[in-house]
Order: C-alpha cells, then sequence, then structure tokens
C-alpha cells in the first residue's frame, strides 16, 4: 500500500510535470520481470490531445511512479516465469489503467529417444539407439 508521504511525492513529480508539459495528455510504459526480480520499466511514453507522441525530458524520473502502481494494484508478481503489463496515467484526470499478464512456461511434449550410453557417459557416434 502506498503511504501518504510516497503518495505525495508522486503528486509533486506529476504537478512538475504537467506544468513542464502542459499540453502531455496520457503517460504510459510498459513493465515484465521473472525469475523472482523485477527487470525494467519500458517504452516510457508521453502522448498529447490527438495521441501524438511528445519527446521529454530526461530529468524526469517515472521509474518511481510506476514502481508505487505497481506495488499498489499487487497483482504482478515476478517470480518464476514472471508476469508483464501497461500503466497508462491520464495526466488530466490522474485516472491510472493498468493492465497485467502473466508468463506460463508451456510443456509441449516432444515423445521419447532411448540411446545407448558409450563408455564416458555420453553419446557419442559410435553409440547405437536401443
Amino acid at each position: 500500500m502506498i503511504d501518504e508521504n510516497t503518495k505525495i511525492t508522486i503528486e509533486d513529480q506529476l504537478d512538475s510535470f504537467i506544468k513542464d508539459y502542459p499540453k502531455a495528455k496520457t503517460l504510459s510504459c510498459t513493465f515484465r520481470g521473472s525469475g523472482d526480480s523485477f527487470e525494467e520499466f519500458d517504452d516510457i511514453c508521453v502522448f498529447n490531445k490527438k495521441d501524438e507522441p511528445i519527446d521529454f525530458g530526461s530529468e524526469f524520473d517515472f521509474d518511481s511512479i510506476f514502481e508505487s502502481i505497481v506495488e499498489h494494484d499487487d497483482r504482478a508478481d515476478f517470480n518464476n516465469d514472471g508476469s508483464c503489463g501497461e500503466i497508462e496515467i491520464d495526466l488530466k484526470t490522474r485516472r491510472v489503467t493498468i493492465n497485467v499478464s502473466y508468463y506460463e512456461m508451456q510443456e509441449i511434449p516432444q515423445g521419447d529417444n532411448t540411446y545407448l550410453i558409450g563408455e564416458d557417459g555420453e553419446v557419442g557416434e559410435d553409440a547405437d539407439l536401443v
């Protein structure tokens, strides 16, 4: 859950960004992670009212905003196969939309093969199929 200090920081960051980019309408990104760790936020984009991309300065670090959203939503799971998703923030209404998907390893049987193992413990060219 987001504590009040974090919430204020996020609001301050958004206020600062909106002040510098008044034509910005939405802020979005994708995220992913697996194997017990979060990997990254990617494809960070800002769009105007015409859904055209806006170039924005590198002085804005949106990771803390996105991290707070993912933690608050609590559906993303970065253990084992992990999960991924998209986040979109409407900068006018401050409404957040987060879409989360889970990766699922799919096992596809390929059938059994049996080999005679060579003396060294490995299948060699001279090993016969059983």
